[in-house]
């Protein structure tokens, strides 16, 4: 390893502390920039011990030989130079050094005019890309591009064979970023396993225009569930070809195999221009296998032109306009779950299609928008699909509430709601024109110990509707609809803090007591239909919101008053260690607006007061963080959940280090209990153990559980695998599963190899990770 030193390489010893310390433990050594060769432009330059002239004009220099020039700086024992010619022949133990690249060479033959060289026999790095290599030649040309023959490369560190890339041929433009190799074998311990006739690479963080790194995922299926009695195939193999059209416009495409469906053509255009900047996403499968398997097969689609479109666009008129597009549209509802990339679950509902045109100028904002869904659940009936809004019209001011000061606040906005209601009937074929008109006025009294702040809303709605049939006539409906009402509340809070010490530690602890009182008068809204409402979420903070629904088709009648009380711990440096929240509404009437027409509130709903809300954030320690969220209900019956929400989780996250999160969530109304648990562990620099999984855990009925427990379906999600990495090399093997929206379960494995310093080979498992294990996307992998 002696002479990759006259290459700049240096043991971890030898190099800047700062350097070396941040080095992983594998990692040896690093390359260090030679010292630029600062000599005047165009000049010639050769120092030796001795030197001779002949008549004949070709000057011969012995011992301890250095020409310069350009910047460029070459050293041999001896060295001829032809004046006319500009040739200059240097000969034993030569190093050539560059900006770019340096090598060592048997023989070198300079042209003095241009830089052109070609070196025998060679070694080469390129310290800047921590890239190293040999040849049985090497041409380099006036621009600093080489062209290797019969040559290696590889990024491996001086005296590691792992991996490299040997070519008849190899063309490496450093300058602009990239290599070619021609005949190309890609080798592990010098064993070819893959046999490339032509690659291009990229040997900068530059846009290259080439085949990207091919990806390929190892999948396995069971419909049983039993894991023993399992197919493994390929599932899906994908060729990317990138086009770097221009430094403002780029074009992937890509051929992908998936398993039992064929080859999907994929493309994905990205733009910037003074139209704006976006990108343009199409896939296309002109004949889908699973087409032709039987209709009773769960596997079958209808549809066999497969087809996906995606359009997201944004433009910036001014300083205050702004126009956006974000379109998105499948064949079929089952498209995403066929095509989407191996183990990344596709969790929506609706694919969204909209344009919307805004101008927001920090004190008002206009926004007109048109939009509408396409509905992808199977499940979703046609009567919950969402509506159409074609269009919605909206503004508002946007000024901050100060303290002690009068503040208003005022939103109108006019829409127009359709859908496709062919198949409807009665209130849900209804289609119609909104348009509602809101006033806020408040006064936030507000000191170092306590607030208080009046707030009264006047709301205006007018609706003008369509497809009111006899029917709906005779219940109530009429083409027309108005509704005005007034909302008053009163928000008061105290704050209270103390000094105390906890585990040895000094921290500032506050106490803050909040009440509200809210009164909103009923109003009846049983003949208004339901085109973007829905009821809020409850929560801890929702206790302090004076309406329980969303949107303007509802507006709750209330008599409350709402109890919160929260303490805080706050460090020497202000900022939260530990939170806690609880709280409860009282109500002093009845409620009688209901969400869906025709219907009354439940008895829970009719309870004097409401569940209690509570929530606790703590950061016990550095890195580690818990928090809770709980919904009680404190009157429940005998033999009743009295938890109805609660969600908690548990997580450590060392900054490029180890991660761990675990989660439980439960929503009895829905029958949901989950518990998951994620893992990253870097038990060595090299090596690293992950795994996730996210269980079923809801207490089913004997045979509905036993139905799940056979078809592995109580484990909704989970992987495990295992990574190793080095200077040059990282490797991931993973297995995952998980269960489809129609109850199918995937099992796969995943290999990835990233061979560092020339590109990625096998599934993209990154993402899947990505997505599955908190924190894991901010994680640093050891890559010059």
């Amino acid at each position: 390893m002696g002479f990759w030193k006259k290459l700049h390489w240096l043991e971890k010893h030898q190099l800047p502390q700062a350097q070396a310390d941040a080095l992983p433990s594998f990692c040896s050594g690093d390359y260090m920039a030679p010292p630029p060769v600062d000599r005047q432009t165009g000049v010639l330059e050769i120092e030796s011990d001795s030197g001779e002239y002949a008549e004949s004009g070709i000057a011969q220099f012995t011992g301890r030989v250095s020409m310069m020039r350009d910047g460029n700086l070459v050293k041999g024992e001896s060295a001829t130079y032809d004046p006319k010619s500009g040739e200059v022949v240097f000969q034993q133990d030569i190093q050539f050094i560059s900006p770019d690249i340096s090598m060592l060479a048997e023989r070198l033959n300079y042209n003095a005019g241009n830089g052109a060289a070609v070196l025998q026999g060679s070694y080469y790095t390129v310290p800047q890309s921590h890239i190293r290599g040999q040849a049985d030649s090497i041409e380099l040309a006036e621009d600093q591009s080489l062209t290797l023959n019969n040559a290696s490369y590889t990024y491996c560190e001086p005296g590691s064979d792992l991996w490299d890339l040997k070519a008849s041929e190899l063309y490496l433009n450093e300058p602009q970023g990239y290599g070619e190799a021609y005949h190309a074998r890609l080798r592990i311990k010098q064993v070819p396993i893959l046999y490339l006739p032509y690659y291009r690479f990229p040997i900068s963080e530059d846009r290259l225009t080439g085949f990207l790194n091919p990806e390929i995922s190892i999948g396995a299926r069971s419909a049983k569930g039993d894991i023993s009695d399992t197919d493994i195939f390929i599932n899906e193999l994908a060729l990317p070809f990138y086009f770097n059209i221009a430094p403002n416009y780029d074009d992937t495409f890509t051929p992908r195999y998936v398993r039992e469906h064929g080859v999907i053509l994929e493309n994905q255009f990205r733009y910037l221009n003074g139209l704006g900047f976006g990108q343009l996403d199409v896939s296309y499968l002109n004949d889908d296998e699973a087409n032709g398997l039987a209709e009773n097969d769960v596997n079958h689609r209808e549809n066999s032109e497969r087809w996906s479109r995606a359009w997201q666009h944004q433009l910036q008129l001014s300083q205050s306009w702004q126009y956006r597009v974000n379109y998105q549209e499948v064949s079929d509802v089952y498209f995403d779950n066929d095509f989407s990339r191996s183990g990344v679950i596709n969790r929506d509902s609706y694919l969204k299609q909209n344009t919307e045109l805004e101008f927001n100028n920090g004190d008002i904002q206009f926004l007109t928008r048109a939009e509408q869904y396409q509905t992808i659940d199977e499940n979703i009936s046609d009567a919950n699909k969402p509506y159409y809004r074609l269009p919605q019209l909206r503004v508002s001011n946007l000024s901050i509430a100060q303290d002690n000061r009068l503040h208003w606040h005022y939103e109108a906005e006019a829409t127009s709601f359709s859908r496709d209601n062919d198949d409807l009937s009665g209130i849900n074929k209804i289609e119609g024109q909104r348009i509602h008109g809101q006033l806020e006025i408040s006064y936030p009294w507000r000191n170092s110990y306590s607030f208080v702040e009046p707030q009264i809303s006047l709301m205006s709605t007018y609706y003008e509707l369509s497809n009111i049939d006899e029917s709906l006539v005779s219940q109530g409906f009429d083409t027309e609809q108005t509704r005005q009402l007034y909302s008053a509340q009163v928000d008061a809070g105290l704050f209270f803090e103390r000094q105390l010490n906890w585990f040895d530690s000094s921290y500032t602890q506050t106490l803050e007591p909040r009440i509200m009182l809210a009164y909103t008068p009923y109003e009846e809204q049983q003949y208004i239909p339901l085109f973007d409402t829905t009821a809020t979420s409850f929560s801890y903070s929702q206790l302090f919101s004076a309406d329980r629904f969303t949107g303007y088709d509802r507006i709750g009648d209330t008599q409350q008053i709402s109890l919160g009380l929260t303490t805080r711990f706050l460090n020497g440096q202000g900022s939260e260690v530990f939170r806690a929240s609880i709280g409860q509404i009282h109500y002093l009437d009845d409620r009688t607006i209901a969400l869906a027409t025709g219907s009354e509130l439940s008895s829970d709903e009719q309870n004097n007061s409401s569940s209690l809300a509570g929530e606790v954030a703590w950061t016990f320690r550095d890195y580690w963080r818990t928090k809770l969220d709980v919904q009680y209900k404190a009157n429940a019956d005998k033999g009743e959940e009295p938890f109805e929400k609660a969600s908690w989780q548990l997580n450590y996250q060392e900054p490029d280090s180890w991660l761990f999160d675990m989660n439980f969530s439960h929503v009895e109304a829905t029958k949901q209990k989950q518990v998951g648990l994620a893992f990253f562990a870097p038990v060595t620099d090299s090596f690293a153990f992950y795994g996730q999984r996210k269980q079923d855990i809801y207490p089913y009925d004997s045979v509905t559980k036993d139905e799940k427990e056979a078809n592995n379906l109580l484990n909704i999600e989970s992987l495990v695998g295992i990574e190793y990495q080095n200077c040059c090399m990282r490797f991931q093997f993973t297995y995952e599963e998980h269960t489809q929206s129609d109850n199918q379960k995937d099992y796969q494995f995943l290999f990835q190899i990233h061979f560092k310093g020339l590109g990625i080979l096998g599934s993209k498992s990154e993402e899947i990770l990505s997505e599955r294990i908190y924190g894991y996307d901010q994680r640093q992998i050891h890559d010059y």
